[in-house]
C-alpha cells in the first residue's frame, strides 16, 4: 500500500554479515533486498542489530535500543549457534521473543536457526519457543547440515570457518 515498513534483524556475527565478501551478500541484507524488490511501492527501513559473539541473553538487553526503538514491523531473531546453554538460553530466548512480540508496534517475528559445521545448534531448544508462540521458523541447519553430513556438500564451499556462511 506504499506504507512505511521497518524490518529488523537481531543476532550474532552471522546476522552482522561476517564472512560475506560484501555486506550486501549476507542473509540479513539479502532478506531486506527481497522485501524491497517484492513490495517496491513500500517505504522500507532496515535495522541490522547483528553483533558478533552475542547470545540471546545479551539480545534481551540490547533489543530495546537496537531494534524496538525503531518500532519494527518484522523482526528476524538468530542466535542458534551463539546460545549454548540449554537451560539458561531457553529462558533468555523466551524472554527475548516475548519482549519483541509484546512491543507496541506488534511486529511479526521470524526465527532463524543456523548451524556450525559439526551440526551444533540450539535449534531444538529455540524451536520449543517458536512452537509455543506459533511463529514461522527457518532452518539453515535442517537444509545444510544433512547435505554436509552425507558428503553431498563440502562445508568449505559455503564457509571459510566452522560457523559463518560465505556468499554462497
Amino acid at each position: 500500500k506504499g506504507e512505511s515498513v521497518t524490518v529488523g534483524v537481531l543476532g550474532g556475527s552471522i546476522t552482522q554479515g561476517s564472512c560475506s565478501s560484501v555486506y550486501e551478500n549476507c542473509y540479513a541484507s539479502r532478506f531486506f533486498g527481497w522485501w524491497s524488490e517484492k513490495f517496491p511501492e513500500a517505504d522500507f527501513k532496515f535495522v541490522n542489530a547483528g553483533i558478533g559473539g552475542t547470545n540471546s541473553y545479551l539480545g534481551v538487553h540490547r533489543v530495546d535500543e537496537q531494534v524496538l526503538s525503531y518500532d519494527p514491523d518484522v523482526v528476524i531473531v538468530e542466535f542458534a549457534v551463539n546460545d549454548d546453554d540449554k537451560v539458561m538460553n531457553k529462558f533468555s530466548y523466551d524472554s527475548l521473543v516475548r519482549k519483541i512480540l509484546s512491543h507496541k508496534s506488534n511486529p511479526a517475528v521470524i526465527l532463524l536457526f543456523t548451524t556450525m559445521e559439526d551440526g551444533t545448534s540450539l535449534q531444538e531448544t529455540h524451536k520449543e519457543i517458536g512452537t509455543a508462540y506459533d511463529l514461522p521458523m527457518l532452518s539453515y541447519h535442517d537444509v545444510v547440515y544433512p547435505e554436509v553430513a552425507s558428503g553431498a556438500l563440502n562445508w568449505a564451499d559455503i564457509s571459510p570457518d566452522d560457523i559463518h556462511p560465505n556468499d554462497e
